[in-house]
């Protein structure tokens, strides 16, 4: 289904102007940027402006919706983007030349105001300089939403940046099994919004294929009770117990679930059974809710049985095992249940990787001369390096320099790309309630 994104004026009625408050982009920023064509060769700071922009925006981010705002409102005169914004001249004149048409006066029926970050990188003489400038002025000056302001309109779905947040970690650590079943969703909507993951903004998660009014309200009132989380354990029954023998009651065994999340999670069965004739065995299943399930054992002692997602899990759980034909005598060896949240960790590993390739934009804008003195990579090399298969969960307090509570806040960390092999390790930082980003940081 096609998105309605509010720009240009929409904007002005659903977001006020803040305080400056940096806030870190939530946003995936690997795309680059590219100019318009210019006549004439380029040399010295024309290069940089005339060059692919390293940093990249990406559409309905918070960023995003501040840049174009700050563009699009008349306030915004040639004074404030050539001395207050401190854009090169030639950049300055030709975005209000766009945006007020030929008339060059904004406010008027000519208007083009622009749309998209693709609109404004394609003006002549916008490059990375330019847009990093945007940028960074928008967020000094207020125009990037953040908290509780307002950030856009999606198919009738409004959402506040907190909002958003919440929705995208959510969605980014849904599962296929929790759209589909447990929301109650089209396959096809678990489908795109699978394949598409992680998703970088509520823009995207629009745009998808199947994702309209329906699914944007749902996951918007799910997130706010609390977005997936990376969990994986497993409770046993370990006592051996014998199956009476043509028995309809048999054996019945309890284990009890505790500390799970209070999220949808996956849970499998497995059950570890001694027995000639496996197939005269029968189970039943309880879990603290009340809920039950039955099935039989056709071949072989070992059963693993996925029962689907589930919330809570958190209780006692009760296996009855029984022989109702008479013959053969078994045991029961013991049972387990798997718990986990599936899909946490790969999403939450895409999640740094694109955190991290955004902060390498700062980190080389501020230290790159040093960089490439010292024979490091360059910014496009480091962004390659990023592996997300390798980033890893901290799990110990004091491999984390700067010290976060883990048990509320999740910390990952990658190893370094800009000088591969040295012992500079970057970090990721993010609140485990709502998912927020809090800092992408280095240390060696």
């Amino acid at each position: 289904m096609t998105s309605h994104m509010m720009i240009g004026t929409d904007l002005g009625e659903t977001w006020m102007r803040t305080p400056f408050l940096m806030i870190v982009c939530l946003a995936g920023l690997l795309t680059a940027c590219v100019d318009g064509p210019v006549d004439g060769p380029a040399s010295g700071d024309d290069a940089d402006l005339l060059g692919t922009a390293s940093l990249a925006i990406e559409d309905g981010t918070p960023e995003a919706i501040g840049l174009l705002a700050l563009l699009n409102d008349p306030s915004t005169t040639l004074t404030v983007l050539d001395d207050d914004a401190r854009l090169d001249a030639r950049a300055a004149k030709n975005l209000l030349h766009h945006r007020d048409g030929f008339d060059r006066s904004p406010g008027t029926f000519d208007d083009n105001l622009f749309d998209d970050i693709a609109e404004v990188d394609a003006v002549r003489y916008v490059g990375k300089s330019a847009m990093a400038r945007l940028l960074d002025f928008a967020i000094s000056k207020g125009w990037v939403p953040q908290g509780d302001d307002q950030l856009g309109r999606w198919d009738g779905v409004s959402f506040t940046v907190t909002e958003a947040q919440r929705t995208l970690a959510y969605v980014n650590l849904a599962s296929h099994d929790l759209i589909d079943h447990d929301l109650g969703m089209d396959r096809r909507t678990a489908d795109s919004i699978v394949a598409a993951q992680p998703i970088a903004s509520i823009e995207e998660l629009a745009g998808l294929y199947y994702v309209g009014k329906t699914a944007l309200t749902r996951f918007k009132a799910e997130a706010q009770k609390g977005a997936p989380v990376n969990y994986r354990d497993q409770f046993s029954y370990d006592e051996a117990r014998e199956i009476p023998d043509g028995d309809n009651y048999g054996v019945t065994t309890q284990t009890s679930v505790n500390g799970v999340p209070d999220v949808v999670a996956g849970v499998f069965l497995v059950v570890d059974v001694r027995h000639d004739a496996p197939q005269q065995l029968q189970f039943e299943l309880t879990d603290p809710n009340g809920n039950s399930w039955e099935f039989e054992k056709t071949s072989g002692q070992l059963l693993k049985l996925p029962l689907g997602s589930m919330r809570p899990a958190n209780g006692r759980w009760t296996l009855v095992v029984s022989d109702p034909t008479a013959g053969a005598v078994g045991e029961l060896y013991g049972w387990a249940l798997e718990i986990n949240t599936e899909n946490a960790l790969l999403a939450a590993q895409g999640r740094m990787a694109l955190d991290l390739a955004w902060r390498l934009g700062h980190h080389y804008r501020a230290y790159g001369e040093d960089i490439a003195r010292a024979g490091g990579n360059t910014l496009e090399e480091a962004r390659a390096a990023i592996d997300p298969s390798s980033i890893t969960e901290v799990l110990d307090p004091s491999d984390d320099p700067e010290g976060y509570d883990l048990d509320h806040v999740l910390v990952l960390r990658h190893a370094d790309v800009v000088f591969p092999g040295s012992d500079t390790v970057w970090f990721a930082a993010y609140d485990r309630e709502s998912s927020s980003i809090n800092d992408v940081y280095s240390f060696e």
